[in-house]
């Protein structure tokens, strides 16, 4: 009976698995990568590891010249800059709820922190304890703080 109820979830919402590499190729297709999606993926490199990456990091891999690692890095760089200077911001909510892997599938969906505090979702498939984890980040965000 247990297994049913399984296959039933997994109908759902795609596996963390699938939701990475569909980030992975909605980030690489953005910035006009993709034919580099599939070797990262074989590489079991998701895109908050490529967030992770340095330009060395990413010219060791041996996919991207010089260019594109530097330009995978100046994107890394403006979301790491939202992450950790800008509270308000759908990069610092998605880090703080530790799903930043997703970032990708929020930007395509013209997601904002607005519309994750009303819970609008849409055009995302998220699991439930993915919903809770940001749920509980804009919650966080709008209790008053205390010092």
């Amino acid at each position: 009976m247990r297994e049913l109820r399984h296959k039933e979830e997994k109908k759902q919402a795609p596996s963390i698995k699938e939701q990475k590499k569909e980030a992975l190729r909605v980030f690489m297709e953005l910035e006009g990568l993709d034919k580099h999606t599939e070797a990262l993926w074989k590489e079991e490199i998701d895109f908050e590891t490529l967030y992770l990456c340095s330009p060395a990091d990413l010219r060791s891999l041996g996919l991207f010249s010089e260019e594109e690692a530097l330009h995978v890095e100046n994107i890394t760089n403006q979301i790491k800059k939202q992450v950790n200077e800008n509270k308000e911001s759908i990069e610092n909510v998605l880090h703080c709820a530790g799903l930043l892997y997703l970032l990708p599938l929020f930007q395509e969906n013209g997601i904002d922190v607005s519309q994750l505090e009303n819970g609008v979702l849409d055009g995302l498939a998220l699991s439930p304890d993915q919903q809770q984890k940001i749920a509980h980040e804009c919650k966080k965000r709008k209790e008053p703080q205390h010092h």
